[in-house]
């Protein structure tokens, strides 16, 4: 605009040019849901080990690229769909997003979760039973391979460990009860005589308990779940990829499905330029849903 320095007459000529409306980047998604883990760690000069130094739980991060997110919460898991929806998002050439793990099922709460486990037979029942030192679905489909080495001793074979010359008896400091595992534990040993049949063994029967409706949905206040979100005003996308995990059809699960959903498209609505993208319940149609 013209500056004038004094008073009088001028004329100005104004551009009439209508100019089109922006449009609303959509580009920024924010992932809610399941991680294998949450935990910003660092590596142990002495071990090698990654220690953890601050938890990511239920707490909104910037994720920039795959690295970054592998380095917080993990790689691929049995039992979390949020990778897997992250993943691709990148490599679809997402940009930069925000996650929020509502559950790091590697740092579960025991008390929340039921450990994957499976039962070595004996001649007359069972030799011992082996655990999944972490609880819940990370354990499953764990292979476990026993094999003789002569009659009276074995080898127990987890992964790239292995420790051979075990023996049923708890004399002579071989005792299959003391074999140490990073993956696994033994125990519920049967009797000395019980010779544990040879074979590969499946761990399976790891779980967790349900996320509820209000995991997803969380506090504004303490900013957990999707009330997380609402301190950001570059969020354009939300997305809960695990929100289906486990529906079993029952109306417990309906209602919770709804409840989160209601509380998506609430937030969305009074957040203005934001959108959420909804699952339809396994084995429903649209119009049914």
């Amino acid at each position: 605009m013209a500056t004038y320095q004094a008073p009088g007459v001028y004329v100005e000529q104004i551009d009439q040019v209508i100019r089109p409306i922006e449009g609303v980047g959509t580009s920024m998604a924010a992932f809610i849901g399941v991680t294998a883990e949450a935990s910003r760690k660092r590596v142990d000069a002495a071990t090698g080990d990654r220690v953890v130094v601050e938890s990511r739980l239920n707490k909104l991060t910037l994720v920039t690229n795959w690295t970054q997110f592998t380095a917080i919460y993990g790689e691929f898991s049995e039992g979390a769909y949020l990778p897997d929806a992250v993943y691709n998002y990148f490599a679809n050439g997402g940009g930069p997003c925000y996650v929020l793990s509502i559950r790091a099922l590697t740092e579960i709460d025991a008390g929340k979760a039921e450990a994957a486990a499976a039962s070595v037979p004996g001649e007359k029942g069972d030799a011992f039973t082996i655990t999944a030192k972490i609880p819940g679905p990370v354990g499953n489909n764990l292979a476990v391979i026993v094999s003789h080495d002569d009659d009276k001793s074995f080898t127990v074979k987890v992964g790239d460990q292995s420790v051979s010359g075990l023996t049923m008896k708890k004399s002579g400091g071989s005792h299959v009860g003391d074999a140490q595992f990073d993956a696994i534990a033994i125990g519920n040993v049967g009797a000395a005589t019980e010779m544990p049949a040879a074979g590969s063994y499946i761990l399976s029967g790891g779980g967790v308990t349900p996320l509820s409706a209000a995991d997803y949905v969380g506090s504004a206040a303490k900013r957990t779940g999707l009330g997380a979100l609402e301190v950001q005003d570059d969020i354009r996308l939300v997305v809960c990829p695990d929100l289906m995990a486990g529906f079993d059809g029952s109306d417990a699960a309906k209602t919770r499905i709804k409840t989160v959903q209601e509380a998506i498209i609430t937030h969305c609505e009074q957040s203005r330029y934001r959108f959420a993208i909804l699952d339809t319940p396994p084995g429903m149609t649209p119009d049914e849903a």
